[in-house]
């Protein structure tokens, strides 16, 4: 991602350094998040183009169309290892998944709650099994416990 004059924009650069960076996509609006699904043919972000973060997806390289994919906001999508769902955060703190049909361009299903997530969730990501891994910080009491030893004086004479 790159801060374009209209927003964030997503660009992509070389490794080997044998093109300059270029944009991929630029708009007025707000794209993040940008992840590649796992056979690189697509890309998912969110975009602010509906006047609140929603999850898309776009063949890659980019060729003008897009998908929505979210229903009621999202943030943070990850593709699962085989490419056949895609997991989002939903603004109603849920972690969603919307199954993805494989194919140019790929098609969705209706996104479905697997979950309430812990309001902590910083992060997360999905392992080839399905697992879920959350990047949570650590919970520390605002009151520590007190511990008043009484007649202390007495164990120094021993």
């Amino acid at each position: 991602m790159h801060r374009g004059v209209g927003g964030n924009d997503i660009w992509e650069w070389r490794t080997d350094g044998s093109r300059p960076a270029s944009a991929v996509m630029t708009t007025p609006f707000d794209e993040e998040g940008v992840r590649l699904s796992p056979d690189g043919r697509s890309v998912s972000f969110t975009s602010n183009v509906s006047g609140r973060h929603e999850l898309y997806v776009s063949p890659f390289p980019p060729s003008g169309g897009q998908s929505r994919v979210s229903i009621g906001g999202a943030s943070a999508a990850r593709w699962s290892r085989d490419g056949h769902e895609l997991f989002y955060t939903g603004f109603e703190g849920k972690l969603m998944t919307a199954p993805v049909r494989p194919g140019l361009p790929p098609t969705f299903g209706a996104p479905l709650a697997l979950f309430q997530m812990p309001r902590r969730w910083l992060d997360f990501d999905v392992d080839a099994t399905g697992r879920f891994l959350a990047v949570v910080p650590e919970s520390r009491p605002d009151v520590q416990p007190l511990t008043v030893v009484v007649n202390w004086t007495a164990a120094l004479d021993r």
